[in-house]
This record gives structure tokens, sequence and C-alpha cells, in this order.
């Protein structure tokens, strides 16, 4: 492990939507005994994203949230303010974002840049919050070419996506070079390793040194390698209970920069080794199967070929998209992009209220500005989503 780097990612995020109680109970059970870490630890903790829209369900909630419950306060002003030390302090490192999570290949570029844009100027002008280094998170490490672009019009110079669909077009994973695309450095998150921690199979830090010290030199051979680990940020307290106390904790102390050192900024593993350029990348997400890949379903949670309700959904939002620049309506359009009004009408989970309060809001944005062939065609579309209740 001494020639072993590794980069942790946490992913502070919920969608707009997001109700009080729930928010509550992950600001208890999560957000605040992480921040309490960051707190105690001297060094570097970890890196993030934490998206505007988990900031501003966060802050529309402080002072007046109608939850009380005997394990949180109805404030939530103090996680906004724990974000906000963890990063100037240096404790986190903070990666750019977008606003409302959508599906970055899967919307126009005028909204993916929308996206990036409200994301950042809306935290450094509402709480004084700002990236603190050069990478960008894409929501479900959704990639396409499509996006380089635009990102770097915002001068992002990395990213991170999963590994599975580089291990299937080039057969390996690389552990000592970083693949680099049209100048984008690619950091490769490990499907393997990260879906062990966030599924629960590793339920303590000891299990999980003991099976990376047996696991990994097979791999690596000994050489000086990093590993990139990235879940949500939820999985330490809220998805998995004990996780912060038996794993997050003794893994900062002793992995720390007050430990061993092998917990690394992963803008700072990008310089620790050399580049792999490459011509081509497949696109795909963190959910993205090698059988997805051979059947080009490169976005299945997301707009799967399968799945009719996804284009359906498509369909209805993409009425409503026309109508960005509107004035009024480019917020509600910012939030109907979100990833997780299709992901709850896909194989991962099938509950299709969520995916309503999405439809509904595109549905309001149709009949306040669409034509009247428009609202007979988006009625027509929200009505078969409806159904499906």
């Amino acid at each position: 492990m001494e020639n072993l780097k590794i980069g942790l990612l946490l992913h502070f995020y919920q969608p707009w939507w997001q109700f009080p109680k729930v928010l509550a109970q992950i600001v208890a059970q999560c957000y605040r005994p992480i921040l309490r870490l960051i707190k105690e630890e001297k060094g570097f903790c970890f890196s993030a994203n934490i998206n505007y829209s988990l900031l501003e369900l966060l802050d529309r909630n402080s002072g007046e949230n109608p939850v009380r419950l005997s394990l949180s306060d109805s404030s939530f002003a103090d996680v906004i303010e724990g974000f906000g030390e963890a990063v100037k302090n240096g404790k986190i490192e903070l990666l750019g974002s977008t606003a409302y999570h959508p599906i970055m290949p899967l919307v126009s570029q005028k909204m993916q840049m929308a996206q990036m844009v409200t994301d950042a100027l809306y935290k450094k002008i509402s709480w004084d919050i700002e990236k603190n280094c050069n990478g960008v998170y894409l929501p479900e490490m959704a990639f396409s070419r499509s996006i380089l672009p635009n990102l770097g019009a915002n001068k992002y110079e990395w990213t991170i996506i999963d590994d599975e669909p580089f291990r299937v077009e080039y057969g390996y994973v690389p552990f000592d070079s970083i693949a680099l695309l049209n100048g984008l450095k690619i950091f490769l998150r490990s499907n393997y390793w990260s879906n062990k921690i966030a599924g629960g199979e590793l339920p303590t830090f000891a299990a999980m040194r003991e099976k990376m010290e047996r696991d990994i030199p097979d791999w690596t051979k000994n050489r000086p390698a990093y590993l990139i680990l990235a879940m949500d940020a939820e999985t330490f307290g809220h998805h998995h209970k004990g996780l912060i106390e038996k794993l997050l904790t003794p893994m900062l102390k002793e992995w720390g920069s007050g430990g061993l050192g092998i917990l690394t900024p992963i803008e700072g593993i990008g310089r620790l080794f050399p580049p792999m350029r490459l011509s081509h990348l497949e696109n795909g997400t963190w959910a993205t199967s090698e059988n997805d890949i051979r059947e080009k379903d490169f976005y299945p949670l997301w707009n799967s070929k399968f799945n009719e309700h996804h284009e359906n959904l498509w369909r209805l939002v993409n009425i409503a998209l026309k109508y960005a620049r509107q004035a009024g309506a480019d917020r509600d359009c910012l939030k109907i992009a979100s990833s997780c009004h299709w992901w709850w009408i896909s194989r991962a989970r099938w509950e299709p209220k969520f995916m309503m309060l999405g439809a509904g809001k595109a549905m309001e944005v149709i009949d306040k500005y669409g034509s009247e062939c428009e609202k007979k065609e988006g009625k027509k579309i929200f009505e078969k989503l409806e159904a499906l209740k």
C-alpha cells in the first residue's frame, strides 16, 4: 500500500424536490457527522462535489424547516457554513459542478453551459463557495465527446468517469497513467472497489484494508499506482448506518495526511502519473455495463432505447426546454433536466410518482409558454406518463 495513492470523491447531492423530512434525516445521519469529522482532521480529507441544488435546498429549509426531529435542528445553515469552511481551509478538494444534475451528453450545448455557469455563479453569490481545483464532476459520470467543448470553455482540465467503458474498449484498467482525451485528463473511477463500499460489502475499514492489501498487488505488482474511489456521500451514515464510524473515520486517520498520506487530492494524483493519450473513449455512465455497450445503450438508466417511458419523458421535457431562455422559465428548465426523473422509471428503480415531479414541472412550462400545438402534444405525453402511477 506504500506505493498506492487513493483519490476519494464523495458526491453530495439531492434533487431539487427532495422532501424536507428526508433531507433532515440525511443531514443528521450523514452531512453533519461528516462535517464534524472534517473539522477534527488536521489536513486534507477527500475530494467532493456539492451541487447547487443541494445548497439551495438546505438554504430554503433553514430557519423555517417544518420537520421537527430529535436528531436534527430546524436550520441547516451550519451545514452550508461547514461546507464553505472545509473548502476554504483546504480540507476538501471541491470540483466544479452542474446546478441541477442533468445527464450532460443528453442535453443541448446551451443547457450544458447554463447548468455549469448557474452552479458556479450562484454558489459564489449566495454562499461564497467556489471550487478550489480545476476538475469538474459530471452527473452520473455520464460521458460523451460532445461535452468536451463546454468543459474546455469553462477551463476545466479534468474529470472522473467510470472505468467500465474504458475496460470494455481497451481490455484493462490503467493504474500508472492518466487518460488524456483532447487535452482533458480523465480519471477512471474503480467500479469494483467503489461499488464494494457503496454496496455495503466492506462494512469496516479493517475489512477494506485487508482486502486491498491482498488483492491490489496482483494488479499493480507493487509499482507506484493510484486508485479512484467515488460514491454518493449519503453512502456514509444514511444508506449504511455506522459506516462513518467504522470505515470513513479510521480511513481518514490512517490513510489521511496525518497518517500514511495515501489519500490524495485527485488533482495532485494527476501530477504524479504521466498522461496516456487517447484518440477515442466510449460513451457511458457509472451504470453502463459491458452488455449495454455492446447494445449501444450507453445511458441505460436515463435514456435506454429499450425503455419507451424514457423516450416519452424526453419528448415532453424537450418541448419545455425550447423555452429555457424565456424569462421566468430558465430556472424551471434547469430543474426538469435533472437525471433523477428518468432514473425513477428505469431498470434500477420504479417509482413513477417521483418522475412525475419532473414531468409536472415540464408541463407547467409548456402550458405557460408553449404554442397550442405544443400544449396539445405535451398533454398527450403527460397523460401517458401519469398513467404509470
